[in-house]
Parts: C-alpha cells; structure tokens; sequence
C-alpha cells in the first residue's frame, strides 16, 4: 500500500513541479521585509533565518514543529514508523474541536465554525470559502483534506487534515510517509530551490520585528529545518492575500472588517504567532 502511496507522492510533485515551477531570481534585503513589497509584482525567492521562521495557524518555532520533531526522530534512527512517532503524538494530543479552539480564543462566532474552516484575521477568504478549498467534501460530517484524496486517500474511510487532529490513522500514515520519503530524497539529492515549486508563506510585522510563517510546502520546510538548514528558501509569492502582513493595519483586516474577529482577537492571533507562543497545543 505504501509503495503506491509513495509513487503517488511522487507523481503529484512531479505534477506540481511540471505545472507550477518557474525559474525565480534572488533577491534579499538588509534588515526588514518592508523591503521587498516593491517587488511583489515578480516573483523572487529569499533565504530566511530559520530562528525568524513559524509555522502556520500554531506558531511553533520552524525547527520545533511535530513535523520537523518528527524528522529529527527519524534522521536519528529512534522511530522509523508512524506508531509511536511525535506526529502520531500530537494528532492524539491536539483536536480542537472549532475554530476558536484552534486559534485559543473566547468566541461564540469562531465555536460555531469547523476547524479546517480556519482562517487567519488578514486573510482575503473567509471560512466557507476556505472549507470549499481545502476540503474533498466540505459538508462531511468528518471531511477529509482534498489533497489526501489526490495521493490516493479513500474519502469515505478516512478523514483529517495535516494540521492537527484527529485524523483517520491511514491519512496519519500518508503524513508521515511524505514527510519521511521528502526527508530521505533532500539528504540523497539536496535541495534546488530554483527548480522546485516554492515555498510559500506570509511575512508579518510590526514596527522593526518580524516573522514569517510558512503555508506551501510544510513537508519540505519541515525537512529542512531537520537536517539543520539555517536558511529556509522562500518565494515572495501570496498565497491567500497580501504577501506582507503589518500588525498595524488590523482594522483593515479582511476577516476583521467582516466581523469574525475583533480587532484585539485578530492581534492576540497575530502576536502569538510571531513570538512563537504554542502552549495551548
């Protein structure tokens, strides 16, 4: 079963690459991501110091993800399976049940939202939009990532998202598979950058300090960051809005001029992401 999971992995990589890569210029700037917002009509790639890097929706520290522990396990020989793994670990620890729990707010508007409908405050979607596209079916009871029924995932036996838990333990198997089997071919052949599809994300701001929290290209990132890779190559590419994100702009927030959050739910989001702050999971 693996041994397809794995070719289908690699074939929707492959796909992706095919379609979606683009040779890209580098670029870089002195001290702030402010720099960059003159060129966000190209597309360029940056390397970002590790230590500046966060994981999306948590905020975990990029070389403290249960991605990138989970690698850590593996590239040292201690778990070689899912079973027992960190990633098994914090699926069974982390299962918030709405989108206030995912996020560690007192809403009653976000308890009434499912959690893969999870927005962030400046994102351009609002939640039924992002259910509608992430989700192979978004009025499941249980529903399951679209991106798991692409590499091969039964949608009526499974379900999850790779972002917490729970998830059904076959698509807890596929996670660890592609993180494993990414692991495996960046220590044999490296990383080019310039060749793959990019790893995309979001910078935040406020004031002289920054952060950068990663959206495309998790298993990769996570990779990275567990091989010791002090600099993370990024593409300045948005995802689901504006690429650079100030703190000072909250009011013009567009999850926050629609209402789903207040102006100081939608900061508290933002500051715990950039300091890193994870004690709720």
């Amino acid at each position: 079963m693996f041994q397809f999971i794995r070719a289908r992995c690699q074939k929707f990589l492959n796909q992706r690459r095919n379609t979606r890569a683009r040779k890209q210029r580098q670029h870089s700037f002195t001290s702030s991501p402010v720099e960059l917002e003159s060129i966000m009509h190209d597309k360029y790639f940056v390397e970002i110091p590790i230590g500046h890097c966060r994981s999306c929706y948590s905020g975990h520290y990029l070389d403290h993800t249960p991605f990138a522990l989970t690698l850590k396990d593996y590239t040292s020989g201690h778990y070689q399976n899912y079973q027992g793994s960190q990633l098994q670990a914090f699926y069974h620890r982390y299962q918030p049940k709405n989108m206030a729990e995912v996020f560690a707010l007192q809403s009653e508007t976000l308890t009434n939202i499912h959690p893969m409908a999870s927005v962030l405050p400046w994102w351009s979607l609002n939640p039924k939009a992002f259910l509608k596209l992430i989700a192979h079916n978004p009025n499941a009871s249980r529903p399951i990532a679209h991106e798991a029924v692409v590499l091969g995932m039964d949608a009526s036996s499974n379900y999850g998202w790779q972002f917490f838990g729970p998830v059904s333990e076959a698509l807890g198997e596929l996670e660890f598979k592609r993180l494993t089997s990414t692991c495996d071919n960046i220590r044999k052949n490296g990383f080019n950058y310039r060749k793959a599809v990019g790893i995309s994300g979001e910078f935040l701001i406020a004031g002289q300090d920054w952060t950068w929290i990663g959206l495309g290209g998790k298993h990769r990132m996570a990779s990275l960051a567990a091989l010791g890779q002090g600099l993370i190559p990024v593409t300045t590419k948005a995802k689901y809005g504006s690429h650079i994100i100030h703190r000072e702009s909250v009011s013009n927030w567009h999850n926050v001029k629609n209402g789903l959050f207040t102006r100081n739910q939608a900061l508290e989001v933002f500051d715990t992401i950039m300091e890193g702050r994870t004690s709720h999971i």
